[in-house]
């Protein structure tokens, strides 16, 4: 008797085993299955504000018409205008305050993705140490023109959260085309640039 009871008690508890065992593995899979739902939200989220940023700050500046901006590079003095032919110019702006691992991020990009263009690419720079500027280039394989300017020549400019950003600049120096490029979207930062190449190209 005591043998039968035992060996039933031993059958329940491995049928309780089991089914706590089955009921982990459907919550396991519930929560995994939620964390996807979740993380594709938040992925979406991001894919919306990076293109509502962009949209907004286009929309913004699109149309403006900056000065002949002074700007220099080892003791070489040059106005904006100095970079511009009958072609648009596209400038990538960015600050020593920015994201610097952004920005080396892009000068990678520009260096592969737009070296064929050189001369229709101007980066403007600014640094509240001019000697972190030249440090910046030595530490920066950078195969396009560069220079250093003041800070206050951009206070025209809206907020740009502490990243760099490019706009196409015509020869009568108007504004258009502003983007602000983030890591996590490098074939959109890739389909701006060639759309820009085009700009140019057929200008």
């Amino acid at each position: 008797m005591k043998n039968s009871i035992w060996k039933i008690a031993t059958i329940i508890s491995i049928i309780a085993v089991l089914l706590l065992f089955f009921v982990f593995l459907s919550q396991k899979k519930k929560y995994s299955y939620l964390e996807s739902v979740y993380n594709q939200q938040y992925e979406y989220r991001d894919t919306l504000n990076f293109y509502k940023r962009n949209f907004d700050m286009n929309s913004e500046i699109s149309g403006m018409r900056i000065n002949n901006i002074k700007c220099n590079n080892k003791q070489q003095k040059y106005k904006i205008r100095d970079f511009i032919s009958d072609k648009p110019l596209l400038v990538y702006r960015y600050t020593s305050s920015d994201c610097s691992s952004c920005v080396h991020a892009m000068v990678d990009s520009l260096n592969v993705n737009f070296s064929d263009f050189s001369e229709d690419l101007l980066i403007l720079s600014s640094f509240e140490n001019e000697n972190d500027f030249y440090i910046f280039l030595k530490e920066e394989k950078i195969l396009f023109p560069i220079c250093l300017t003041d800070f206050r020549n951009f206070t025209w400019f809206p907020k740009t959260f502490g990243m760099g950003y490019f706009f196409l600049l015509t020869p009568d120096l108007n504004v258009s085309n502003f983007y602000m490029p983030d890591t996590m979207f490098p074939e959109i930062s890739k389909d701006y640039l060639d759309r820009m190449k085009k700009i140019i190209e057929n200008y």
